[in-house]
């Protein structure tokens, strides 16, 4: 189907880039060439592809789903995308508990939404002045376009590394979710005792 072609794709597309070297821990953010601050979003991609991959074995896809999460917000964090919040893979479980760090990302990524619809709407008017200087025999106003490119590319790193986190956390909550199913298919003493459990707490 269209989600494994395209995780085929993303996943070659992926060892490409590794293998080309096209980012280093040692350079930062303003070093990467805008054509390729787009290419740090493969590991996201591949994260949600995982995600909605429903053949197979569920908990290998939340596995390799949950890893590729990780390393693309260890890249953001490389960069300075997003601040260091320590081990990820903790800081999502402490999102479900934690209101004061919930209500901040939810904010955060409100103020980069709105930014993001007004970088949309002045790249339609550059590309609109850009085609009518064009026709006029100009140049076009390629320092404004490679700057609102740039500002776009940057927004959409930052909300999809806000997307991350918050997918996440519901990996990991499925992952458990998954898991008990399994104890349970294995073990029918088990899914006893579970069920027997769960009636107790609600006899109606």
């Amino acid at each position: 189907g269209m989600v494994k072609q395209c995780l085929r794709d993303c996943l070659l597309l992926s060892q490409r880039v590794s293998n080309e070297n096209l980012f280093s821990s040692n350079e930062e953010l303003h070093e990467v060439h805008t054509e390729h601050l787009g290419l740090l979003l493969v590991d996201f991609f591949l994260g949600e592809l995982h995600d909605i991959t429903t053949d197979g074995v569920r908990l290998v896809h939340l596995k390799l789903c949950k890893n590729s999460y990780k390393r693309f917000l260890e890249r953001c964090k490389d960069y300075k995308v997003i601040d260091d919040r320590g081990d990820f893979e903790a800081y999502a479980k402490s999102l479900t508990t934690d209101r004061t760090a919930r209500v901040e990302l939810g904010k955060r990524e409100v103020q980069l939404k709105r930014r993001q619809r007004e970088v949309f709407e002045k790249r339609k008017k550059a590309a609109t002045r850009r085609i009518m200087e064009e026709e006029e025999g100009g140049n076009g106003l390629l320092g404004e376009d490679e700057e609102l490119e740039r500002e776009n590319a940057l927004l959409a790193l930052e909300l999809s590394a806000i997307k991350a986190l918050n997918n996440l956390t519901m990996v990991e909550r499925e992952m458990e979710m998954v898991k008990m199913r399994e104890e349970r298919e294995k073990d029918p003493a088990l899914a006893e005792q579970q069920r027997a459990a769960v009636q107790a707490k609600d006899p109606g």
